[in-house]
């Protein structure tokens, strides 16, 4: 049933039940999945039409997400300035949806303030892993440069 409904194929990444893989094959009774820990996945297709799948084309976006671990005692205009100025780094990245672009504190937790910024990134010539390193050493570069005091995490 599923390879006759072709909702998904080969190259596509499937996410189901806590599972994510690379289709590589769809067969009549099991659909096999590559995972990032390179190991294949032998699917039953009737647990797989019993279940809610997020399938990704290989055109897909991707999420950028950095979360900043920051001691209590920051300056909440630091803060401030932070979010703004890491919204700016993303929104000049060719690869970033600037609409998508998210900052703020995500939670105050026990041993500090978790700062997130977030976006959704187009595919592009350039590797995943080189935009993603590029952003983080930006958004670290900021960081230190208003003196926010960050933490590593217990």
């Amino acid at each position: 049933m599923l390879a006759a409904e072709r909702n998904f194929g080969v190259g596509d990444t499937l996410s189901f039940e806590g599972v994510q893989g690379k289709v590589e094959h769809v067969g009549f009774r099991t659909t096999t999945l590559r995972t990032k820990l390179e190991t294949r996945l032998l699917v039953p297709n009737a647990t797989m039409a019993g279940t809610k799948i997020d399938a990704h084309s290989g055109n897909a976006l991707k999420e950028f997400k950095a979360v900043f671990p920051i001691a209590f005692e920051a300056d909440p205009a630091r803060l401030q300035a932070f979010g703004e100025r890491a919204k700016a780094i993303l929104r000049e990245s060719p690869a970033v949806r600037p609409a998508s672009v998210e900052t703020g504190v995500a939670t105050i937790g026990a041993y500090g303030i978790e700062f997130t910024v977030a976006a959704l990134l187009e595919k592009r010539d350039t590797p995943t892993w080189v935009t993603f390193d590029g952003l983080n050493r930006a958004l670290l570069q900021a960081a230190h440069e208003l003196g926010l005091p960050l933490r590593a995490r217990a």
